[in-house]
């Protein structure tokens, strides 16, 4: 059989920059051109999703206090503080270093949908461009980006919806480096720019579906309370109540849906199989990894570059 070179393209094209559909604030070489996805439903009315997450020695876990919801890691986490009152050793590990900021530790990112733009003549801005794999992408953005992004957006030449398809501003994001520390930037390109050119983009089956993304890639209330109680206590919580392991959700003390609630639960024999299953998680700092839901993701591979800036570590 001779080799594919259709399927070879095809290949190339999706290990390149942002391939399978995600960008993170690390693939800014120097800079990259963007424009922003119109807010859609469950965004808040926002171009972007703000994301609370969990950082549990190494491993990124997002959580549901993102849809304003119980997390299981919170309150794991405000029972063992008060606990730590008169231990410890429990004290110490809930304030133990990691190389960036703590071993346990919540922060904030942002997700929205963009246009990555490819100029004919990076160096002339007025230059003909076109659309990087002529589809939306999830840039994930640290605090630093975000808040410059927000920048533009609330610039007064930037209204009256800098995200509209004819009267939109694109943006210029860049990212520079000093005394090992990582900047973000991001500027307006001059006046409006009219995208009716790819308005095939602009169809409600093209936009990316933020909030469907995220959700997917939440671990179950199972598993988080079970790798925060590790974390914690090696095991179950040391009472048997907050944060106790279970085969099911318990109500009130953790996040409980309807639709979890009325999912069957597996058989013993079921249970004595590996239940863990990869599957690709996107990373701020470094691209989509290859990941096991159940452990969350190692927080190394969202470090680039050895920078000891905060936007390159988990924040």
């Amino acid at each position: 059989m001779g080799l594919n070179y259709d399927a070879l393209e095809g290949m190339d094209k999706e290990l390149n920059v942002g391939g399978g559909g995600y960008l993170n604030q690390g693939d800014i070489d120097p800079t990259m051109d963007i424009r922003l996805m119109p807010p859609q439903e469950g965004m808040n009315g926002l171009p972007y999703l703000k994301i609370h997450l969990w950082w549990i020695d190494g491993k990124k876990f997002i959580s549901p206090e993102t849809f304003g919801e119980v997390c299981p890691i919170t309150e794991a986490v405000t029972a063992a503080e008060e606990m730590a009152k008169t231990d410890p050793s429990l004290k110490d590990i809930l304030n133990a270093k990691a190389q960036y900021g703590k071993k346990l530790e919540k922060k904030i990112e942002c997700w929205a949908g963009v246009l990555q733009f490819k100029l004919d003549n990076p160096n002339n801005p007025d230059s003909p461009y076109s659309v990087v794999d002529e589809e939306w992408k999830v840039l994930q953005m640290g605090k630093m980006l975000t808040s410059a992004v927000n920048a533009v957006l609330l610039d007064r030449f930037s209204r009256p919806d800098p995200t509209d398809m004819v009267v939109g501003k694109n943006i210029i994001l860049k990212k520079t480096k000093k005394n090992n520390r990582t900047q973000y930037t991001a500027t307006g390109w001059d006046g409006k720019q009219d995208l009716t050119a790819f308005s095939d983009l602009y169809q409600p089956d093209r936009f990316r579906d933020i909030v469907g993304l995220v959700r997917e890639q939440m671990a179950t209330d199972q598993e988080m309370q079970e790798e925060i109680n590790q974390y914690l206590y090696g095991g179950a919580h040391p009472a048997g109540s907050v944060g106790q392991r279970s085969a099911a959700p318990v109500a009130g003390s953790r996040r409980m849906t309807a639709q979890r609630a009325a999912q069957p639960q597996a058989t013993p024999a079921e249970q004595s199989q590996p239940a863990a299953q990869t599957q690709p998680v996107p990373s701020t700092g470094g691209g989509t990894k290859t990941v096991t839901r159940r452990k969350g993701r190692d927080m190394t591979d969202d470090l680039p570059d050895g920078s000891t800036d905060s936007e390159d570590a988990p924040y």
